[in-house]
C-alpha cells in the first residue's frame, strides 16, 4: 500500500468512526436558556439552597406556585431581573424568618 492509498484509508476510518460517536450525542429536548437568564436561574438556586438549608425545601419553593409571587418562584426568577429580585426577597425573607 503506497502512502496515497494509507492516507485514503485512515481518512474513511476517521469519519466512520465520528458518524458513529456522533449518532448517540444527546441533543436538548427543549429551547435553551439565554444566557442572562442561565444566570438568574443559576443564582436563585443557589440563594434558595443557602437559605433553606439544603436541596430538597429549596427545589420545592422554587417550583411550586407562590401565591405572594403569582407563578412559580424559578419560572419568574428566568424571565427578568425585576421578578429575579422579586423572588430574591422572598427568600431572603423566608432565610431570616428560619
Amino acid at each position: 500500500m503506497d502512502d496515497q492509498q494509507a492516507s485514503k484509508t485512515d481518512h474513511t476510518t476517521t469519519n466512520t468512526d465520528a458518524r458513529k460517536t456522533q449518532r448517540f450525542v444527546r441533543r436538548p429536548s427543549g429551547p435553551r436558556l439565554a444566557p442572562d437568564a442561565a444566570e438568574r436561574q443559576g443564582r436563585i438556586a443557589r440563594l434558595a439552597w443557602a437559605a433553606f438549608g439544603g436541596r430538597d425545601d429549596a427545589v420545592a419553593f422554587l417550583n411550586d406556585h407562590h401565591d405572594g409571587l403569582g407563578g412559580r418562584p424559578i419560572d419568574l426568577a428566568i424571565a427578568s431581573e425585576t421578578s429575579c429580585a422579586a423572588v430574591e426577597q422572598v427568600i431572603e425573607a423566608r432565610g431570616a424568618a428560619r
